[in-house]
């Protein structure tokens, strides 16, 4: 025959995964004030659940035990309406003292009342005078739970409906509420049966109870306490075969499911270990994440300001050199000339330094939105070409462009992107070209214009082409000949061009062979 009969298997089954229940919410949220609570509160429908197997054992156990059970068991009916309400208030975040130390005063008073009918005859005095203090003590113990029915129902019911909460605390005050009313549900029927054999009728109350709260720890991580639903299936897993071990016929059966729950337990119990693990390690990565793009953030901020304050004295250094140099002031002398060309070749190069930070910066952080706007192509062309020219004849390089006829004068292109590419192109030609010559080639489709700069520079290798358009990238040959760069100016191309629609490509024959670069931007119509 079973160990336990059916009915005293579900009773002491629920019984002992809601005290379990208890202890594990505690030891996650240690002396937090909710789970100290949450505790009590299980432990309470423990006894209340377990009382008919009690009853049984009444006539085995010794007096001090009796009168100890009963102390508990009074104990926890009393004082369930103040944990109730205390629990509810830190529920709705509403630390209303002056209610709770009412009903725990009037839990002291109903437990008093109750306890002396109980404690009287163990010193040997008569039970009867005592009856009506009793009934007395249970029929205030029984209007301090409908109060806290309706403290309950006054604390969550506005937050349950509540626009202007978030939808994660609604959810909490939901699930409070239905744990709660079971809790004091169960509470008041020992009030009114007293210790009796109940039946399942609190056994199917603490059931629903850990459904209950298991789903509230699993979606809401209630009262700070946050179950995996694979825990929450462990849980439920490990409470069914309690009850196959009592309900099992015979030791052997019995050790048999016994090893089972034992192996079952440890393999979900590293089964746990590992999910958690994991769960640690992605909530890491995650506030990784968002402190690297603080400081990115911060980064781009800090380029952002540094360019901007550049470009205004730069301008003004630029102008007035230049006004210098065309002789606005007058005719300067040779040396002069020479010093003032200087300061405004490095004030053009500390601009266009100012420009390309700016740039990537936008980009980087996803401010910069491209926009297509009516150009003349030739006439950007042809500006690219005269403005590179001067640069192209002091090292003795032929820089030509040849302009395929059907360009239309005006049409819609990203023509910031345009003009970035033609410049950093034509310039990066001139740059890594010692002698020979850089040749442009533009041409356009029905839906893009397609432009080729190439040189008979100093080529590339196939691993330096895979790395050339990457932030900060400098080639070999840009190391070796200290050329003067930062090596954003194909990554800002690149990242212009893309912005556009567009896609550029990169090809050497390799070493000393020159290079060459096409870009296609789409275009549409006026």
């Amino acid at each position: 025959m079973p160990l336990l009969p059916l009915d005293l298997i579900l009773t002491v089954g629920s019984a002992t995964a809601a005290f379990v229940l208890g202890i594990v919410v505690w030891s996650r949220n240690r002396w937090a004030a909710g789970s100290i609570l949450f505790v009590f509160i299980a432990f309470s429908l423990s006894l209340w659940t377990s009382s008919d197997w009690f009853v049984i054992l009444e006539s085995t156990a010794l007096p001090f035990q009796v009168l100890l059970w009963k102390l508990l068991f009074n104990a926890s009916v009393c004082f369930g309406p103040a944990l109730a309400v205390h629990l509810a208030s830190i529920i709705a975040r509403r630390r209303v003292w002056r209610d709770i130390r009412l009903v725990y005063l009037l839990s002291i008073i109903s437990f008093s009342i109750l306890i002396s009918g109980i404690v009287a005859p163990v010193f040997g005095i008569t039970n009867a005078p005592f009856q009506p203090l009793l009934s007395a003590g249970a029929a205030m113990a029984l209007f301090v739970y409908i109060g806290a029915l309706f403290f309950v129902a006054i604390q969550l019911y506005p937050i349950i409906f509540s626009t202007v909460v978030s939808v994660i605390d609604r959810r909490r005050a939901v699930y409070g509420t239905l744990i709660l009313v079971l809790f004091l549900t169960a509470g008041a029927f020992q009030l009114v049966i007293g210790p009796i054999p109940t039946g399942l009728v609190v056994s199917a109350i603490t059931s629903l109870f850990l459904i209950l709260s298991l789903a509230a720890f699993v979606r809401v991580s209630f009262l700070g306490v946050t179950f995996s639903s694979l825990e929450s299936f462990l849980f439920l897993l490990v409470v069914f075969g309690i009850i196959l071990l009592l309900r099992s016929q015979g030791w052997v059966e019995a050790t048999v499911i016994l090893v089972g729950i034992i192996i079952v337990g440890a393999f979900g119990f590293m089964a746990v270990m590992t999910v958690d693990s994991e769960h640690r390690r992605r909530l890491l990565v995650e506030q990784t994440n968002r402190k690297l793009t603080v400081l990115e953030a911060a980064k781009s901020d800090f380029v952002d300001m540094v360019a901007h304050q550049l470009r205004t004295p730069l301008g003004g250094i630029r102008a007035a050199s230049s006004m210098l140099v065309d002789g606005d002031y007058g005719t300067l002398p040779d040396k002069a000339r020479a010093a003032v060309t200087l300061i405004e070749d490095t004030a053009n190069q500390l601009l266009s330094r100012a420009e390309s930070f700016l740039s990537m910066s936008r980009l980087d952080v996803g401010i910069y939105r491209g926009k297509r706007v009516s150009t003349d192509v030739r006439a950007e062309i042809s500006q690219a070409i005269d403005e590179m020219r001067s640069s192209a004849t002091a090292k003795r390089i032929t820089l030509e462009a040849n302009i395929e006829p059907g360009i239309p004068q005006n049409i819609l292109i990203d023509k910031e992107a345009l003009r970035n590419a033609l410049f950093n192109l034509i310039d990066n030609a001139i740059k890594y070209t010692d002698a020979g010559s850089v040749h442009v080639h533009i041409r356009s489709t029905k839906h893009t214009v397609e432009f080729e700069v190439s040189d008979t520079g100093f080529g590339m290798d196939t691993e330096e082409l895979h790395d050339l358009f990457k932030k900060f990238h400098r080639g070999s040959v840009g190391r070796s000949h200290a050329m003067d760069g930062t090596g954003l100016g194909l990554y800002i191309v690149r990242k212009l061009v893309e912005a556009a629609g567009g896609h550029i490509s990169a090809s050497s024959n390799g070493p000393g062979t020159g290079a060459s670069f096409a870009v296609v931007l789409p275009i549409g119509s006026v």
